[in-house]
Order: C-alpha cells, then structure tokens, then sequence
C-alpha cells in the first residue's frame, strides 16, 4: 500500500461535493396561509399550509427535474384551495380520499397526458379532501411534469368521483 498526498482543493472540492448532496435533504419549512408562489431554492421544503376562509392558492415553480415538495395541511377548510403549476406545466398521479364520517374511500388516477394543471383541495367536498393533516407530496421526475401522491380526507360520507387532479 503506498500513500497518496491529497491538496487543498481536492479537499475543497470534497466538501462542496458533501455539502451538495446533503441539501438534497432539505430541513426547510415554508408556512402559507396566503396566496404564495413557491421558488426552485424551496425545493425539498415542507409547505405547512392553512387554510383559511378566503380562498387562496400556491403556485409552484416551474417544473424542473428533482425539484421536490411535501404539502402538510394544518388547517382544512370548506372553501377551495389550489396547488397550480406555472404556466406550460401538469400534473398527474395519484390521489386517495378517506370519509371521516364513514368506511368510505375511492381513488383518483390521473395519467400524464390528461393536462391537468392544479391539485383541488376542499375540506367537505365528496369529490375532493383537505382536512388538517392531509398530505400532498409533488415530485418532478420529467421536466414540465409533477408526480402528485396525496392523501385526503373529506368530512362528506360519500367520496367518489374523486376530481383532486383538474
């Protein structure tokens, strides 16, 4: 075995290569309660949202491939609220909303060529969910495109005919 002499900036050059990786798990929270526009840096973030009596949306940022973000509702409400791509963007996947009041459950499955481009979200609805607790987790694995997987409840008895992705 014989020794090898590594420099400076070889080291640096290490470091930087760690420090890159480890944003990929990205600790940061963004708190909306209002209409707000997301960023490419909050990429990674958990968006704990509120919903309020005012309808409000979050806008993503355009898609771009690894951009990532987990949706936590802290606060469901009756009114409609919207996760909207930006403009030229869709979103497909799956979504599964749960009745709080009844042992009901039905599923959405949405396809990528479908042009979807916001994920709906109303607390009572029988065709939707967003109560608190609710998650809704987007990914970008095709550049234009989000992957949604969501979990919703609805305090309606009946959900069917699921519309979250629209």
């Amino acid at each position: 075995m014989g020794t090898k002499r590594v420099g400076w900036a070889r080291i640096r050059s290490l470091i930087n290569e760690n420090a890159n990786q480890l944003k990929i798990r990205n600790d940061q929270v963004v708190a909306v309660s209002k209409a707000t526009t997301l960023t490419s840096g909050q990429s990674g973030a958990t968006v704990y949202w509120t919903h309020s009596v005012s309808n409000h949306d979050v806008t993503l940022p355009a898609a771009a491939v690894g951009m990532n973000f987990k949706f936590v509702l802290a606060v469901g409400h009756a009114n409609s609220h919207n996760i909207k791509c930006a403009a030229g963007d869709e979103v497909f996947g799956k979504v599964t909303v749960v009745s709080t009041t009844a042992d009901v459950t039905d599923t959405q499955l949405q396809v990528k060529t479908d042009g979807d481009t916001k994920v709906h979200l109303s607390a009572a609805a029988a065709t939707r969910g967003g109560n608190a607790g609710d998650t809704v987790h987007l990914v970008c694995a095709e550049a234009g495109y989000w992957v949604c997987t969501a979990l919703l409840t609805t305090t309606n008895a009946v959900p069917a005919a699921i519309a979250v992705l629209v």
